[in-house]
């Protein structure tokens, strides 16, 4: 939990150990998006009915004072993060099952082929394994960024529905 990182390091510093943690909170509910595009770039899939979920591994902080900061259960159709979770996006039992995705896509009645990752994640593990699970992969570049692949997306939705 955040508070047993921020002990560590108070200790490890010799900092005031409720000063530190009062700015990591502020920190955490400061963050800001990307890109404001986001919310409307999200909202046009949405419309489309498309879900938009966040999947990221993260710690306790992002679900506990970043989501609703951002108020991203608005934005968002589900939050979905590997502190939350127990374990990480490419974490798996031992059947081989997704210890992130697995519920989710069971929940929401997503089979393989209806669902896609956009990641910034480049190893060919995380590619393969996310394949493994039936959800396409889509790598974002860090200096590119995610609106580009958002844009992509609805392009493409767009094109589909018009054929």
């Amino acid at each position: 939990m955040s508070e047993d990182v921020i002990d560590a390091i108070s200790q490890e510093l010799r900092l005031d150990y409720e000063l530190l943690f009062q700015e990591f909170v502020i920190g955490c509910k400061s963050m800001k998006l990307v890109s404001e595009e986001i919310i409307s770039l999200i909202s046009k899939l949405r419309a489309k009915g498309i879900k938009a979920v966040i999947a990221t591994n993260n710690t306790d902080s992002f679900s506990r004072w970043t989501v609703p900061s951002l108020k991203l259960h608005e934005v968002f159709d589900e939050i979905l993060n590997s502190a939350d979770l127990k374990g990480l996006k490419w974490d798996v039992d031992e059947k081989g099952q997704s210890l992130f995705f697995a519920d989710f896509l069971q929940t929401q009645g997503i089979h393989p082929g209806e669902s896609a990752l956009l990641d910034d994640n480049n190893s060919e593990m995380a590619r393969e394994r996310t394949q493994s699970f039936g959800i396409e992969y889509r790598r974002v570049e860090p200096q590119v960024g995610l609106v580009p692949e958002l844009r992509r997306i609805i392009a493409k939705d767009q094109d589909d529905y018009g054929k």
